[in-house]
């Protein structure tokens, strides 16, 4: 004969009972937990600023330049554009190949993280110099590196990126303009192409990091 529950010892019963209700005590406890964690999550998703990436998800990258290409200088106050005197007779305008090697971390989330540190040549004047500055991720996905060196024969100097990043060396690198002081002539540099471009054949290395 099957036992019933009501044929069961009340003892046993009672025991049975209890262990049912703690396992389902148990169960609520964790369903509870798990909830209140999933929604702290999205406030704190939806407490962000319109425009901000979440910054649980890493946006680090190290972004790279490197090459050479042709920049024309232009000697300051020529012409008596600007108070104070004119170059020395030396300081002639003139066009230069330019080198650079340029690594940068960008990161979204902490400016002060958005370093650059390199070299640049400028071979018409016989100048190698190390520099640092800061790179900045623009809306399409470029980057505009501003740069400039401790010794200030360097200053706002800059160079960008166009998209798409080529896995080749066929990068277009630009450069807006570029300040350079060299035995006292003091001048600006921007690229020897159109609209400024300084190579179409550089090396852009972009590597996001954990």
């Amino acid at each position: 004969m099957i036992a019933t529950a009501a044929s069961m010892p009340p003892r046993i019963a009672l025991i049975g009972l209890i262990g049912f209700f703690i396992l389902l005590a148990s169960i609520l406890l964790v369903t509870s937990a798990s909830a209140r964690e999933s929604d702290e999550v999205q406030q704190e998703q939806e407490s962000l600023p319109s425009g901000v990436e979440n910054p649980l998800i890493s946006n680090r990258t190290q972004v790279t330049f490197s090459g050479t290409g042709a920049a024309n200088f232009a000697p300051r106050n020529l012409y008596g554009e600007i108070p104070g005197p004119p170059p020395p007779p030396t300081c002639v305008a003139k066009n230069t190949q330019v080198g650079f090697q340029i690594h940068c971390i960008s990161d979204p989330e902490t400016r002060s993280s958005s370093t650059c540190t390199g070299s640049i040549s400028f071979y018409g004047f016989n100048e190698t110099t190390n520099v640092s500055g800061e790179i900045t991720a623009q809306a399409d996905g470029s980057y505009m590196l501003k740069l400039h060196s401790a010794d200030g024969k360097i200053d706002a100097c800059q160079l960008g990126n166009v998209i798409p990043v080529s896995s080749s060396l066929g990068n277009v690198i630009m450069m807006p303009g570029c300040g350079l002081t060299v035995d006292s002539c003091i001048g600006d540099l921007t690229g020897a192409g159109a609209s400024g471009t300084l190579t179409t054949s550089a090396a852009v290395i972009v590597t996001p990091l954990e």
